[in-house]
């Protein structure tokens, strides 16, 4: 038997059988038989499988906060910052392909009703929430997003949909992930830009037809 070498070796290993055979399908058996040790083992590092779960979704997470805190720091307007932002977050779900299709999966409580739970990753989401936020209400303030909108529920929308495509996302599929972003990102900026919201004025200020 081999030992770890450290706990990112372990989130390396597990990260590809969860993409490879989902989670559920994966057992602690396997990873461990992957690295070479007993399963007992992984409890130094670990205390459930759902934990590990989460440390690998943390692991990205921690990735992108520092893409997004460097993006929010550059000297252009909001749109670009927030722009950049979006095609990071979703260049990280392609690259980390299939390992991402597991990301937001939420483990089946075993059977008997108790049992291991995911630790929710809490803080680091909250404040890549807060930061992706604050990118908007920079752009609301500066007069590039309409301020008729809630900055952090705008967030949250746009977050939801890059997130969302690790129910449906395929490498190799029709589209790239770059044009995939495209119609995301166009849809975002245009839901947020002052210009759209001159556009629904205008809209609901016409006459009704008979």
């Amino acid at each position: 038997m081999t030992k770890v070498r450290d706990l990112d070796q372990l989130l390396d290993v597990a990260a590809r059988l969860f993409g490879e055979q989902g989670y559920e399908a994966t057992t602690l058996e396997q990873i461990a038989q992957e690295l070479g040790i007993l399963k007992g083992s992984l409890y130094h590092y670990i205390s459930s499988k759902a934990e590990l779960l989460d440390l690998i979704n943390r692991r990205r997470l921690d990735q992108l906060i520092v893409e997004a805190k460097a993006i929010e720091g550059l000297d252009l307007p909001a749109d670009q910052k927030l722009e950049r932002v979006m095609r990071a977050h979703l260049a990280t779900l392609h690259e980390s392909y299939p390992e991402s299709s597991q990301w937001f999966v939420e483990p089946a409580p075993p059977r008997g009703g108790a049992g291991e739970a995911t630790k929710p990753s809490g803080s680091p989401n909250r404040d890549y929430e807060r930061l992706v936020g604050r990118i908007i209400a920079e752009g609301m303030a500066s007069g590039v997003f309409r301020s008729d909108l809630d900055a952090q529920v705008a967030a949250l929308t746009l977050l939801g949909s890059c997130n969302w495509l690790t129910r449906w996302y395929r490498r190799g599929g029709r589209l790239s992930i770059e044009e995939i972003g495209d119609t995301i990102i166009r849809l975002s900026l245009d839901g947020l830009s002052v210009s759209g919201a001159v556009r629904e004025l205008e809209t609901a200020s016409l006459p009704e037809r008979n």
